[in-house]
This record gives structure tokens, C-alpha cells and sequence, in this order.
């Protein structure tokens, strides 16, 4: 089996490495550990540049306690660019933020011998289509997220679907030190997505805005290893038939989960 180390030797083979760049929706904490559980707060934005804010990213924000309680929200406020979120912490532990799946933008992907291909750039566009490609309206599904603790303690943390496309972190014996491990499943089943890629912080000052692509195994585990201290972002894609009495054909699903390696404190 086979799995993602994503660390290229310089800027200039990850750059090599990439994508066409794509807006990312992002939920950022203020800190990953806070040492004191009292306040609460982070973003929420759509971005090329994580983590810059660019355009505000508004959902149904939930904040899910050490106990599966729900946490109320005590401040979200939009602007421009982002959405900013604040909420009181009631004890030590683990807590989740999800922006839970959020529908978006409209537009069209092609159906090419049995696979989706989405359409834009120089490599997919209308133009370089093959023959007998199928032209299909789609629509994004997008779930952000982060998980983070309090008072310096990890407790089990909330980890049911928040959409179809789930990215869920591994238990605390799976992801220690520079190693991280993410189980993808999509409607409840394990998912060897072939679009997932780890984005870390301003790597776009490299020209690296996805950041570097990753392999999903068979059982739909990623893991990470060998990660320098710092904050990522870890983007899955994956485009399907759109439920029943949805307005398209297709759903282009996308989550992304926000975390830290090394300890970061506010």
C-alpha cells in the first residue's frame, strides 16, 4: 500500500507538482491548543491563498464540546473576506467546528469515457473536449473544518459525516508527532478519492497553491508523514450524481480539514 509523503525537496518540485490552483474553503482557529478553556475563535473564508482570508465563507457554523454538546456560537460576523466566529468553552477536550455540508456555486462538468472531468483552464475546456463527451450541470458541496482542545487535554472528538464526502482524522495513537492519518468515505463508505491534496500555510508564496497531491489508499486511509511544524490544510475532492430532486445532474463535493502540527499556541 502505498501512502503520501508530501514534502518535495524545494519549492520548485512541489510547484511542478500541481494542479491548475482552486478556491478552498477553510475554517482557521485561533489556536490549535488553546492552554486555558475560555474563549473560543476562528475564520471561515474561501481562498487561493490559504490561509488568507479572501471571500467570506457563510454557512450554519456548529461547535461540537468534548461531550457531543453543542457549543453556542456567541459572535459570527461577516465581512468581505471572511466570516469570524467566537463562542465561550465550557470544559478541557476536544472540540470540532464544521461549517456542516454547504451547497454553492453552479456550473458544469464532462462526463469523458466513465469519468467526471471538471471543466476550465487549458487541460479541460469546452474546446479540447474528446468526442462523445457528455456535458453535465453540476453544483459545489463543500464541508470546512477544524478540531482543536483546551486545558491540555485530548478527548474522543465528534467525528460523524457532517456531509456525503467525509474527512475524518485519525484516533491520537495514529496521529502523533509529525505524523497525521485522515480516513475519506463518501456516504458512509470508504473512498479512494483521486483528487485529495495537503496545502500548507502560505505555501502559495512558492507558487503552490494546492498544495501537494496525495494518494488515498483502496480503504480510503490518507496518511501523512514526516510534516514540519505548522498549519495545513487538507483538501478532498470528489464529483457524483447529485441526489435525487437536486437542481443538477451532478454534485461537485469538496471538504477540507484545518489542522496543526507542533504545539501552537495563541
Amino acid at each position: 500500500m502505498r501512502f503520501a509523503k508530501p514534502f518535495l525537496a524545494g519549492a520548485a518540485a512541489l510547484a511542478a507538482a500541481l494542479p491548475a490552483s482552486a478556491h478552498v474553503g477553510f475554517v482557521l482557529p485561533d489556536s490549535f491548543a488553546y492552554k486555558s478553556c475560555s474563549g473560543f475563535g476562528a475564520i471561515a473564508t474561501f481562498s487561493d491563498y490559504f490561509p488568507s482570508p479572501e471571500i467570506v465563507l457563510s454557512a450554519e457554523f456548529r461547535l461540537v464540546g468534548p461531550q457531543g454538546q453543542a457549543i453556542p456560537l456567541d459572535e459570527v460576523t461577516a465581512d468581505h473576506a471572511m466570516t469570524r466566529l467566537e463562542a465561550s468553552l465550557d470544559m478541557p477536550g476536544t472540540y470540532r467546528i464544521t461549517s456542516d455540508e454547504r451547497l454553492g456555486r453552479k456550473g458544469k462538468v464532462a462526463l469523458v469515457e466513465g469519468r467526471y472531468e471538471r471543466l476550465g483552464g487549458e487541460d479541460m475546456g469546452l474546446a479540447r473536449l474528446p468526442a462523445g463527451a457528455q456535458i453535465l450541470t453540476s453544483q459545489t458541496a463543500t464541508v470546512s473544518e477544524a478540531y482543536l482542545n483546551c486545558g491540555g487535554a485530548n478527548t474522543a472528538a465528534d467525528t460523524s459525516p457532517a456531509g456525503q464526502l467525509a474527512v475524518t482524522p485519525g484516533q491520537d495513537a495514529d496521529s502523533i508527532g509529525q505524523s497525521r492519518t485522515f480516513r475519506v468515505t463518501f456516504g458512509g463508505a470508504p473512498l479512494a478519492a483521486r483528487e485529495a491534496f495537503l496545502i500548507p500555510a502560505y505555501a502559495f508564496l512558492a507558487g503552490a497553491h494546492d498544495g501537494a497531491p496525495l494518494i488515498v489508499s483502496p480503504g480510503g486511509e490518507i496518511r501523512l508523514e514526516d510534516l514540519a511544524p505548522g498549519v495545513y490544510a487538507l483538501l478532498v475532492r470528489h464529483i457524483a450524481p447529485a441526489p435525487e430532486g437536486a437542481e443538477t445532474d451532478v454534485r461537485s463535493y469538496s471538504t477540507a480539514v484545518t489542522f496543526a502540527v507542533g504545539e501552537l499556541h495563541p
